[in-house]
């Protein structure tokens, strides 16, 4: 048995099902043998980073390990934005890269892809000989599954035609991570964290993308109803618990005003599955006065970017909520805690904030308007993607997770150009699903034409440009620091009429009732692009001025 094909049913006895590629030298012969099994989708790409990218979307959106595939050298260092965004998020990833002979310096393509995946903070697994070959697979699963990130699994070109030098016989990581179980804190560590509760009288849990399955929002449910907590969320867990009368949203820079009242009056902020970071956190103004307990299943997770906490448990989210609500009952121990005062409401998100008006001259839409109209139209159930720049206030701030919507950020490494493709993948894991991609316009274009792929695949994917034709951020600090803002102004091509060139559907719209409009004529079942053209004149301090404080 050929290596490549020994190592292609290794990834099918790995349950892999989808792979998103760029076909090359180094790894053709392995594409070709896993397609061959005919048990295996694959999503062609038209440049690296966004199959790394697909490949995140795809493994946030469906729990699963994400496959992505390219070929030595430029290939992978073309992908290098993509693997450290994902290796800040957790997304457990294994990235197939072809490689050139060994030790010949002297090749075209040559790069050490031990020190590349250093420079991008992770693991690279090299499958060095036959007899390892099978070895460095399982290595590679077991290493993204239990630790939740991207491994590279390095194959070099010697590789491609050597005979496996015994029968094909595979263990499938899987195997090993159920075996190795799961774990709770220590009785002396749940006894302190009870301990805290029970003294606390305004109690916050904090949801993170740790404790987004739904059996541990269940647990988090039931000890938040004893002990009368209310309930936010991290950025990245956006829409966790939005039905629940007791949600706040977003904890965090991109909090409401009403959110930010309640947590600087708590006594006691739960995290689970959140690192409780400088974001969330607000750089430690948010919630001064509350004692914190810390609830994640790793020390990676609880040391990104953190403060410091009073209490850190870690092991299973939801065996650890559970241990924490079971020993509370044993002590008959219920409170109401900050719920008999609270008093939920619909809330303008934008309320108090002075942030300007659409120009006589201007043919475009308040931003605000904008979400509104998009926020009235996405489904239940739907998953929205949403990009950064100046416009990412107003979707973090206006969009809510209400009808079961989940939300996937592509702000893993602070790169514009990563939400198209993070979008197609989570469009591709959830077939009967629609997704909303939201971005601007400069970044949408990085990666424009992956809706080729995403054509091809008929998708149920909706894009809308937030449009300003310009470097929107920039734009503004420039002007808010006096400075000549005409090098952030860059017209915008007519993406409506780019999209129906790739085989989709597209609609320019200048205002919010023709936004409305084409929202409610879109049938959610087809690859449609929305270029909303937005107002230069109107500025939300969030997102301008906020790092500008931060950085005094």
């Amino acid at each position: 048995m050929k290596i490549y094909a020994a190592l292609a049913q290794a990834f099918l006895d790995e349950e892999v099902d989808t792979i998103f590629s760029l076909m090359g030298d180094a790894n053709m012969y392995w594409m070709t043998s896993l397609l061959d099994s005919g048990k295996v989708t694959n999503v062609h790409v038209r440049h690296e980073n966004s199959a790394v990218a697909m490949a995140d979307g795809y493994a946030r959106s469906t729990g699963k390990v994400g496959v992505a595939t390219m070929t030595s050298g430029p290939g992978l260092t073309q992908a290098a934005t993509a693997i450290i965004g994902a290796k800040r998020y957790g997304v457990p990833m294994v990235l197939f890269a072809g490689d050139t002979i060994p030790g010949d310096a002297t090749a075209l393509q040559y790069i050490d892809h031990h020190a590349f995946a250093k420079m991008c903070d992770v693991h690279c697994e090299p499958v060095l000989t036959p007899g390892r070959a099978l070895d460095a697979v399982q290595t590679a699963f077991h290493r993204a599954r239990s630790l939740r990130e991207p491994v590279i699994l390095s194959v070099p070109m010697t590789m491609r035609h050597a005979e496996l030098p015994f029968e094909y016989e595979y263990v499938p990581s899987s195997l090993l991570v159920a075996r190795e179980g799961k774990t709770v804190p220590s009785n002396q560590s749940l006894d302190d964290a009870a301990g805290l509760i029970a003294s606390s009288r305004r109690p916050v849990i904090i949801v993170g993308q740790g404790a987004l399955a739904g059996e541990t929002l269940r647990a988090v449910e039931e000890l938040g109803d004893r002990i009368g907590a209310l309930y936010a969320t991290s950025l990245l867990a956006k829409g966790a618990l939005a039905d629940s009368p007791w949600s706040l949203g977003v904890a965090g820079t991109f909090s409401l005003p009403e959110t930010e009242h309640v947590l600087r009056e708590s006594d006691l902020v739960i995290g689970v599955g959140a690192s409780l970071n400088k974001y969330t956190r607000q750089e430690g103004y948010l919630f001064p006065n509350a004692r914190t307990i810390q609830i994640v299943d790793r020390p990676a997770a609880a040391m990104a970017h953190s403060l410091p906490v009073t209490c850190y448990l870690q092991g299973d989210a939801t065996l650890t909520v559970q241990a924490l609500a079971a020993l509370l009952a044993e002590g008959d121990y219920e409170n109401d805690g900050g719920r008999k005062a609270f008093k939920p409401r619909e809330y303008d998100p934008f309320e108090n904030n002075d942030l300007g008006t659409v120009g006589p001259e201007e043919e475009a839409m308040d931003p605000r308007d904008l979400v509104a109209a998009v926020e009235a139209a996405i489904p239940d159930g739907a998953i929205v993607v949403a990009g950064a720049g100046h416009f990412w206030s107003f979707t973090n701030k206006g969009l809510t997770g209400r009808g079961g919507r989940r939300f996937l950020c592509s702000l893993g490494f602070g790169s514009i150009g990563q939400t198209l493709p993070i979008a197609i993948g989570a469009a591709v894991g959830n077939p009967d699903l629609p997704v909303v991609m939201i971005d601007g316009d400069t970044g949408v274009l990085v990666h424009l034409l992956e809706l080729d792929g995403a054509v091809r695949h008929r998708l149920k994917l909706l894009s809308i440009v937030m449009d300003d034709d310009a470097m929107g951020a920039e734009l503004h600090k420039l002007r808010m620091h006096g400075e000549t803002p005409d090098a952030a102004l860059i017209p915008t091509p007519d993406l409506a009429k780019i999209t129906e060139g790739l085989g989709g559907s597209g609609a320019v719209v200048r205002s919010a009732d023709e936004l409305a409009k084409e929202l409610a004529s879109y049938d959610w079942n087809t690859v449609h692009l929305i270029d909303a053209k937005m107002s230069q004149s109107i500025v939300d301090v969030t997102s301008v001025q906020a790092n500008e404080i931060k950085r005094g």
